[in-house]
């Protein structure tokens, strides 16, 4: 009997800017988790008007605590990158794998129209939208990459000839 093995992480239209997105919500979220402590008991107080912001955060404490916050960000991604670069280069090539079915043409869409705001004026614009993403799994283990690629026969391609003759080679 098989075991199961997993597939892997399926690659989807949303993973063209897989690199952006991975690096700016990291970034963003260690920057917020060591600037907000700094300054919680001032959120948890105030009365939210600009001018307490700009007195609060436009001070040397508030510089001090953002420079403080920039230097343990910069030093969590120079860690991460030290020591999780496997998964900084699956992310890479996760999304030129998006990108590479994006950039061919290896989908199916389908035209929808948009209905207007205003509902009494009628709107002519229509959209493509990707009615079919093939499936394809990428999996990185043990330093192989496994990429499986589900080959459908579409509308645009050709199905396949089979022909029901065996040929013989020649034995040399």
């Amino acid at each position: 009997m098989k075991t199961f093995k997993r597939r892997g992480k399926r690659i989807k239209e949303k993973d063209a800017s897989l690199v952006f997105q991975f690096i700016f919500f990291g970034l963003v979220g260690v920057l917020l988790v060591s600037f907000i402590p700094f300054h919680l008991s001032f959120l948890l107080s105030t009365t939210w008007q600009l001018d307490d912001f700009q007195a609060h955060f436009i001070s040397t404490y508030g510089l001090v605590t953002l420079l403080i916050s920039l230097a343990l960000t910069a030093g969590c991604a120079y860690l991460y990158y030290r020591y999780r670069y496997d998964k900084i280069k699956q992310v890479i090539h996760r999304q030129k794998l998006a990108k590479m079915i994006l950039e061919n043409g290896w989908y199916e869409t389908k035209q929808i129209t948009q209905e207007g705001f205003f509902k009494d004026i009628p709107s002519n614009k229509s959209k493509e939208k990707i009615s079919h993403f093939p499936k394809m799994y990428y999996r990185f283990e043990k330093g192989l990459l496994y990429i499986q690629v589900e080959i459908t026969l579409g509308k645009s391609r050709t199905p396949f000839k089979f022909r029901n003759e065996i040929r013989k080679w020649p034995v040399l």
